[in-house]
């Protein structure tokens, strides 16, 4: 299991993600995480790369937690940006194995905004990318925001083969990552 998304909105109304869920902490050395917020200030920072140790994850989450929301969910960059460090490109911080499966598990609290014009089309210009790329994602939409109208993130997980798990209550989302089959 890879783990790069999630807007920094969404880890700030979910500190039961802080620490991550038994299932993604205590799973096998295979399990790889990578922490990645995507905002429109920043709009796909890599705060660690694909690694075992689930402690610098944790880490990473509190310093954005720390930073606090700076709004508008840029979506297309957090897929971008996911997709590159799980296939090791070139501006990855990531090295990967070409044989591992290439999973996402995608978080949200919002729709996207970024960038102007068309901010659902670019997420699923970018989720054909993926796709592409044999990058799945499974995206869980949290909250009355993500949940008006979550076009792009059942979009992005049908195109990639993961799924969509709407999420009305956080503190539900660890017992809702647990049950997804990968």
């Amino acid at each position: 299991i890879e783990l790069p998304g999630a807007s920094v909105p969404a880890l700030l109304t979910v500190p039961a993600m802080v620490p991550l869920p038994p299932s993604v902490a205590d799973a096998p050395t295979v399990t790889l995480l990578v922490m990645l917020p995507f905002t429109a200030s920043v709009p796909a920072l890599t705060e660690v790369g694909l690694t075992h140790e689930y402690r610098a994850v944790e880490k990473a989450l509190l310093r954005v937690l720390h930073r606090g929301p700076s709004g508008l969910t840029h979506m297309a960059a957090g897929v971008d940006q996911a997709t590159i460090e799980l296939l090791g490109l070139r501006g990855a911080y990531s090295k990967t194995d070409p044989k591992s499966d290439k999973i996402v598990v995608f978080l949200t609290d919002g729709q996207p905004v970024m960038p102007r014009g068309g901010p659902t089309q670019a997420v699923l210009r970018a989720a054909q990318r993926a796709k592409k790329a044999g990058v799945r994602f499974y995206t869980f939409g949290i909250g009355e925001e993500a949940l008006a109208g979550p076009l792009a993130i059942t979009q992005l997980a049908d195109m990639t083969g993961g799924t969509f798990t709407p999420v009305r209550e956080a503190g539900r989302l660890p017992q809702l990552i647990a049950e997804v089959d990968f």
